[in-house]
């Protein structure tokens, strides 16, 4: 398992993300990674909903191959954030979290 610790507003931040993507899969690789993503982005959420309102930070638990797949994502998401400074740095700061742990 990998966890990371996160705050809520990082959470609702990695949410709108995923809402956003609309990435266009080139390789089986990438569609693998997409597929992951879409099971990652049921947990994240609900966990998001569980956590309204705290301000604390806490932990987010993933397997081997969801913390690879989340990791790989972001990466490929914090390039096309330009607009949205900070959901482009919580990508780009728990992707970097993620890769080391893995």
């Amino acid at each position: 398992m990998v966890s990371i610790e996160i705050t809520h507003s990082e959470l609702k931040a990695l949410v709108f993300v995923f809402e956003q993507a609309d990435f266009k899969c080139f390789n089986k690789e990438f569609k693998a990674v997409m597929a992951i993503s879409k099971e990652i982005y049921i947990k994240l959420y609900k966990k998001e909903i569980d956590k309204r309102g705290k301000t604390e930070k806490f932990k987010l638990n993933f397997k081997y191959y969801e913390a690879y797949a989340l990791e790989r994502f972001l990466r490929g998401a914090e390039l096309f954030l330009s607009y949205y400074q900070y959901e482009s740095n919580v990508c780009l700061k728990v992707a970097n979290e993620l890769d080391k742990k893995i």
